[in-house]
């Protein structure tokens, strides 16, 4: 007796498969032939077709790796990827989700690279890329903020912004680079040759405004640290001595350029929230 469970799960093994059926006699176990196609024909349709729109959409939402390595090795790099993490979410925009530790922990472990026998040149480059544009999928449908009152933030004494804790914009994101993959995407979608460009340390913030555009901007380490300490729902003063324990020259900085760095923030529409003793929600 035929279990659809069972038929289930064999035919969703078979799909997820990079390769074709071994041996066809299997499909005739749980699948019926039609007057044109074979059992076996009728899985490698939607096999074949599982891969071309799951490659495809992350071509879609990769198109500065694609160009980096090309349709071939892209394709390559996407169907191991699938292997190891096949779709978990109805959507596909979800697809790309763990593409970024995928890239790390092979750059971390090149033995694994090689045992899939997948040759990814330029591969700290490429996680530099998959970083920024996986930042542009998560700013791209995060929720919306309701807007904040900046002023607000005027009014507080010296002691209340030590106290004060912020809230930030779910459509932002920012991360550590060692290449200008940002500049390297526009053109490369601009259709400009791949020339590999010389290494180049750099902290990028990508957020989307108020009209639904993504930008992307270069964000001083210094501040890139403070972010991420007030993300962590740190106080700012406390975050303030935990970033410069960790990077001393950040204390000139803060003294020269914090208050600008919070004016950036606000205009930008980072800031969508804070919490401070005279700051109370109502």
């Amino acid at each position: 007796m035929r279990s659809l469970d069972g038929a289930l799960h064999w035919l969703t093994t078979q799909v997820q498969s990079p390769r074709q059926l071994g041996e066809p006699s299997e499909a005739e176990r749980w699948i019926g032939a039609s007057a044109r196609l074979t059992a076996a024909a009728q899985v490698e349709i939607y096999r074949e077709q599982y891969w071309l729109r799951h490659i495809e959409a992350l071509r879609e939402d990769f198109p500065g790796l694609v160009a980096v390595l090309g349709d071939d090795t892209f394709a390559h790099l996407a169907e191991r990827y699938l292997v190891a993490h096949p779709p978990q979410s109805p959507t596909l925009r979800d697809l790309g989700h763990a593409l970024v530790s995928y890239l790390e922990q092979r750059l971390l472990q090149p033995e694994l690279l090689l045992q899939q026998e997948l040759v990814l040149p330029h591969a700290p480059l490429c996680l530099d890329m998959a970083r920024l544009e996986w930042a542009y999928v998560e700013c791209f449908d995060a929720a919306e903020a309701p807007p904040f009152d900046l002023a607000s933030l005027e009014r507080l004494g010296a002691d209340a912004w030590a106290e004060l804790r912020l809230q930030f914009s779910p459509a932002l994101r920012w991360f550590e680079a060692h290449y200008p993959v940002a500049d390297l995407r526009r053109a490369l979608l601009a259709g400009e040759p791949f020339v590999p460009p010389e290494p180049h340390y750099e902290w990028r913030a990508v957020y989307r405004d108020a009209e639904g555009l993504l930008w992307d901007r270069p964000l001083p380490e210094a501040a890139a640290r403070l972010l991420g300490q007030l993300a962590a729902n740190e106080a700012l003063g406390k975050a303030c001595e935990n970033v410069v324990a960790e990077l001393p020259a950040a204390a000139e900085a803060f003294d020269r350029e914090l208050g600008d760095w919070f004016a950036s923030f606000g205009r930008l529409g980072w800031i969508v929230g804070a919490e401070a003793p005279a700051i109370r929600p109502s």
